[in-house]
């Protein structure tokens, strides 16, 4: 191979690259310009996308590429001279233009050879370009009283329209930073290595504890630490990615199914901005698909049915995000009808989930969701190519679960429902506090830790049922007793039978979990560390105790604890116990 053909190959992998980048930049301007008053800055965006491989394009070689690029920046010169040209038809053809460009420049990245042919959208594009020019004269003719000019004329070449095309001034975009495209695998190798770093830094913490008195070697290992914390921070932001685009494909799916099926949907995001671990926003995907489709097919009422009840024609979704201290909480809200519950007791008694002396009325509001989660479930009347099979929420559970997070539902005839999915910041490295349970160590995620307690100057209330809450300073806490939760043959043989091997504790640490706070019994506070976290694999997929492992400084392997499963635990167990 030449030199120049190695050239080539880099300016096209460089181009594609940079192509990528644009379309993830141009992602949220394809749904912004539904807003009036933000067409003409998100048209120009989406302009200099097309303008960018219409003309670069060409100059490495894709040139289909370049050919459709210039229909598609033929249809939005025409938008940015008019942009009340928009309406939900111009949107459509819009998107489906992405989704070429994404195909495109994928086969191109993967090299498979596939053919492109868009020939027949390029003639719709060209047509649809035609109609709004159309369209356009005739409201300039009316606005200005010319009859004749009014009547129908033949359609306008596309030629004519790009006659002037090259003037057309695009803003200039302000370069406020610098950014370095570097391998996703350089960027694990460079986490794994600080992970290793943090670890050998706790061993060398250890080692200086055994000299006290030598103050030299502890002023440099303070320096270490504090530097090291600092490069940790550093790089795992490097893995960290807004939520930003998983909302706006969210956002996309809503609209276009919402279109489909003839229901106005109004979708709303909060806390999009909020950072976490870029591979669990890969798996998030398909889980946040599945409910965001359930909730404009089954949860969305028709304009019809909505405007019967009282309701504005126009349904709300929202796909919301907060951090609550080391997990993130993602809701998935509709004002749609609500899940009403007989039927769903029905349909379960029709598919053989639950025996025909099932009563919906006796039945748990969560036993009754939980049967929407259950394999080949399915409360459709008809199987269609969005719904109807059975298969959506049980891939959904099953793929949160994956991801050590919970999946609640919450819902309300005539009001609509509410899915609450929260799923842990799975980071390689983590600051925890250290506890003693029963003489074993384990982890506590720092991030939820609020504040520790003295029991000897706050008081234990027994309440009914027996169980405990902690008063401190007008406010009372759920107790949750870890050692209850950890039990094993191990911590038995640790305790033994006698009352007397265990130490009761002054300690108690608030932890806020995803619904309050809760204060935790422990034996012993050890202290704060930073460790490298570890997965458990299958071992403990179905713990709702642990989430992962850690090696301490001293070579011992330590527990990651799950306070929020642990928490929803306990409430399930208090709930049965009621219900008994």
């Amino acid at each position: 191979m030449s030199t120049d053909d190695d050239f080539l190959i880099e300016l096209q992998k460089e181009f594609l690259d940079e192509l990528t980048f644009l379309l993830e930049q141009c992602e949220e301007s394809y749904m912004k310009i539904e807003q009036p008053e933000a067409r003409p800055e998100e048209l120009a965006k989406i302009f200099r996308l097309a303008h960018s491989m219409k003309g670069a394009g060409a100059a490495v070689g894709f040139t289909d590429l370049a050919a459709f690029a210039h229909v598609v920046e033929e249809l939005l010169s025409l938008l940015r001279s008019d942009p009340n040209l928009v309406d939900t038809s111009v949107i459509s053809v819009l998107l489906r233009t992405a989704d070429a460009f994404k195909t495109r420049i994928a086969s191109l990245k993967a090299k498979d050879g596939k053919p492109w042919d868009v020939e027949a959208f390029k003639q719709e594009i060209i047509q649809f370009t035609s109609g709004l020019q159309q369209r356009k004269a005739l409201a300039e003719s009316l606005a200005s009283g010319d009859e004749e000019a009014a009547a129908p004329s033949a359609p306008t070449p596309l030629q004519e329209v790009s006659r002037n095309f090259e003037n057309v001034a695009i803003p200039p975009v302000k370069v406020e930073q610098t950014t370095i495209k570097v391998d996703s695998q350089r960027v694990e190798t460079i986490l794994n290595a600080v992970g290793e770093l943090v670890v050998i830094k706790s061993q060398l913490i250890n080692e200086a504890k055994e000299m006290p008195n030598h103050v030299r070697l502890h002023s440099v290992v303070g320096l270490l630490d504090k530097t090291i914390r600092d490069l940790q921070d550093r790089t795992l932001g490097m893995r960290l990615t807004p939520l930003k685009s998983l909302f706006l494909k969210m956002q996309r799916a809503a609209r276009d199914l919402s279109v489909r099926l003839n229901k106005p949907v109004d979708f709303l995001m909060e806390g999009d901005d909020i950072e976490i671990d870029r591979n669990l926003v890969e798996q998030l995907a398909d889980p946040l698909l599945h409910m965001i489709r359930n909730s404009v097919d089954h949860g969305i009422e028709s304009p019809e049915q909505r405007k019967k009840v009282g309701k504005p024609e126009k349904g709300t979704v929202l796909l919301g995000a907060q951090q609550l201290g080391g997990r993130v909480l993602i809701r998935i809200e509709d004002d749609g009808a609500g899940i009403k519950k007989d039927r769903v007791v029905k349909k379960a008694i029709e598919q053989g989930l639950l025996p025909a002396t099932a009563n919906a009325e006796k039945m748990q509001d969560s036993q009754v969701y939980d049967l929407l989660f259950a394999a080949g479930f399915s409360t459709a009347d008809k199987v269609t190519d969005i719904s109807g099979r059975g298969v959506g929420m049980n891939v959904v559970k099953s793929n949160i679960e994956k991801l050590k997070g919970k999946i609640e539902m919450e819902s309300e005839v005539g009001v609509g429902t509410c899915i609450k999915v929260s799923v842990p910041l799975t980071t390689a490295i983590s600051d925890g506090m250290l506890v003693d349970v029963d003489g074993q160590t384990y982890i506590i995620p720092i991030e939820g830790i609020r504040e520790l307690v003295d029991l000897r100057e706050s008081g234990v209330v027994q309440m009914q049922a027996g169980h405990q809450v902690l008063h401190v300073r007008g406010k009372y806490f759920p107790i949750l007793c870890l050692s209850e939760h950890l039990d094993s043959s191990y911590t038995a043989l640790v305790r033994g039978d006698s009352p007397q091997a265990k130490q009761k504790s002054h300690i108690v640490v608030i932890y806020e979990h995803e619904n309050g706070l809760v204060a935790l019994e422990v034996d012993k506070v050890l202290g704060q560390t930073q460790v490298v976290l570890k997965s458990l694999g299958t071992y403990f997929h179905q713990s709702e105790a642990i989430s992962g492992a850690a090696i301490l400084g001293n070579g011992k392997v330590a527990l990651l604890l799950d306070i929020h499963g642990m928490v929803r635990a306990e409430a399930d167990r208090t709930e049965k116990e009621q219900a008994a």
